[in-house]
């Protein structure tokens, strides 16, 4: 056991490494008190006899003491002390009653648990020598009849039965102390290896608030410059997508440089756009100071000729200038006076040249080398953004004129048809369909042809007109009229025939180009046959002959002359007249 544990007979629970021992050891004490006054409960049951009124009393007293040792607040020394006397006199009691063989030897050995954990190694020794004395003197008065058993089926037993069983307890109450002593050792090791680990976790946590407080400024200050990055590129994503939603090329560089200039904060943003023969860069759209009065006077610069601009335009590469006092390519803009640094780039696409984006600012140092890479990018997306839309508005120009010219198509094709067939329409009455020879001259079918609108007839809704219509050219009407005057047309009957001629439209005009089709072939059948058949000779005046004869029989035609003609010299043309004419004839 410890010798060097701190004496809880003689200290009070203080603020030190100990204190939780004694904390423990009073919570141990606590437990015998309580489980004591159980079994002193359960020994007054067990010898319950009202001939014997002293053993009674002493238990009764016990049993109190106990319960004031419990829950009335007292040293702890004195509530550990009143514990073993209690457990000594029922020790004593039980051995007058039932001698060794009873629970005079747990009691004892409860009364060296006690001993042991609630006090130190001496405590311990001197409990178990008053234990193995009283256990003695009980044996020695119980064998020379100073006394008698109080239970008379007991028996004394011999000297060796006491010796043996005296060895017993105080073998289990030798170990039972020296694994508690080990215990507490071990404890106390423990308890000043947490406490070094405590210590040093200590020192490591006042350095780690030392070097939190040192990343937590630069921390701070990495913030602060990732929150001006991030709103940086927040505005380049804005700016990037109203490149996305205008498809009109003035209308989105209009945005964009109105957009750079409001989130980037510049004094002056232009776009410049070279003209076709790469000789000038013509200022496109601007936003800032004086940007009216630049556009208004149509400001463009020579490329070839010394400037940031020119220069820009003319090799390509961007020029950053975040002092312009001290840039020999800087020539001062008198509608920009206050100009102090300029960021001017290259627009390009697939390598060549369109045009410049100019920034100006008016603080020198306003943008780092990392803000010239991001308006870099910006510049290759603007840049791709004006070409495409370029691009879009020149191919809608184109696909306007190719429809306007397949609409001129439509129409002269349909006129054409309508001619050929002196049929302008048909009529579905009575359930019989009858060609129309002449138009209905009918408000609201001219109407319907004229806008290319549905019409309902005002007159209580009794007629309803749709328009025949492909690629928004009118090709017919489809007049549709009620037996009902009074009818009213839903919107479900409106949607069908609106389908329904849509899909008239289409079939009408897949039959007009089935019949152009085949009359077409038959065309080129017959110039086929017609080659065929005067490749079959050699001799001229029979191929003459074997055409007009075709050409008779194909065209159904009466009469089919072929003129050859040699147009005179110009010598010959004053001297003499007309060549002579030859003529063929095939009647």
């Amino acid at each position: 056991m410890d010798n060097s544990s701190p004496n809880p007979a003689s200290a009070k629970p203080v603020k030190s490494s100990s204190y939780s021992f004694l904390d423990l050891q009073a919570k141990v004490l606590t437990t015998f008190l309580v489980g004591t006054a159980i079994a002193c409960i359960l020994e007054l049951i067990s010898i319950w006899n009202p001939s014997t009124p002293v053993l009674y009393r002493f238990l009764i007293a016990a049993f109190l003491a106990l319960l004031a040792g419990t829950f009335i607040p007292m040293r702890y020394v004195l509530r550990a002390l009143l514990l073993l006397a209690v457990l000594f006199g029922l020790a004593v009691v039980e051995g007058v009653r039932t001698g060794i063989f009873g629970n005079t030897r747990l009691f004892f050995l409860a009364l060296l648990a006690a001993s042991a954990m609630l006090f130190n190694r001496r405590e311990f020794f001197i409990a178990l020598g008053i234990s193995t004395a009283g256990l003695a003197l009980i044996g020695w008065l119980l064998s020379t009849s100073a006394i008698i058993l109080g239970t008379p089926e007991v028996t004394i037993g011999n000297l060796t039965t006491w010796i043996v069983g005296t060895l017993i307890m105080v073998l289990l109450a030798f170990g039972l102390g020296e694994g508690w002593a080990r215990l507490r050792k071990e404890y106390f090791v423990t308890q000043a290896t947490v406490k070094n680990a405590m210590s040093t976790l200590t020192n490591e946590r006042v350095n780690f608030e030392t070097r939190f407080s040192e990343r937590k400024k630069e921390t701070e200050s990495v913030a602060d410059a990732l929150k001006k990055r991030m709103d940086f590129f927040h505005n380049f994503s804005e700016v990037l997508r109203t490149t996305a939603s205008l498809p009109e090329p003035a209308e989105l560089m209009d945005s964009i440089v109105k957009n750079i200039g409001q989130k980037f904060n510049t004094y002056y943003v232009g776009i410049y756009l070279n003209d076709d023969n790469n000789a000038f860069t013509v200022l496109q759209t601007a936003y800032g100071a004086n940007s009216e009065s630049l556009l208004s006077k149509r400001t463009k610069v020579k490329i070839d000729q010394s400037g940031i601009v020119n220069s820009v335009a003319s090799t390509g590469k961007p020029h950053i200038s975040k002092r312009v006092k001290d840039d020999l390519l800087y020539e001062p803009n008198l509608d920009l006076l206050d100009t102090q640094a300029v960021i001017a780039l290259p627009l390009l696409k697939n390598e060549r040249i369109i045009g410049v984006l100019d920034l100006e600012y008016n603080r020198e140092n306003e943008f780092s080398d990392q803000d010239v890479e991001v308006m870099s990018t910006l510049a290759d997306q603007v840049a791709a953004a004006i070409e495409n839309s370029r691009t879009l508005s020149k191919t809608r120009q184109a696909l306007a004129e190719a429809s306007a010219v397949y609409r001129q198509y439509l129409h002269q094709a349909w006129e054409k048809l309508v001619e050929d067939k002196r049929t302008v329409g048909y009529r579905y009455a009575a359930s019989s369909v009858n060609p129309l020879e002449t138009p209905l001259d009918l408000p609201e079918i001219n109407t319907a042809i004229e806008y290319g609108q549905t019409m309902i007839a005002s007159e209580e809704k009794s007629t309803i007109t749709v328009p025949l219509k492909l690629r928004d050219e009118v090709i017919g009407v489809l007049d549709i009229r009620s037996n009902n005057p009074g009818r009213q047309w839903t919107e479900n009957e409106l949607a069908v025939i609106q389908a329904v001629a849509e899909r008239v439209s289409l079939a009408l005009e897949n039959a007009r180009l089935f019949e152009e089709t085949t009359r077409r072939a038959d065309r080129e059948r017959t110039v086929s046959e017609i080659t065929t058949h005067i490749r079959s000779t050699t001799d001229p005046q029979t191929m003459l002959t074997m055409a007009l004869e075709e050409l008779k029989q194909a065209l159904g035609a009466k009469d089919i002359h072929i003129r050859p003609y040699s147009p005179p010299s110009p010598e010959k043309s004053d001297k003499q007249g007309p060549d002579k004419k030859t003529e063929e004839t095939i009647g």
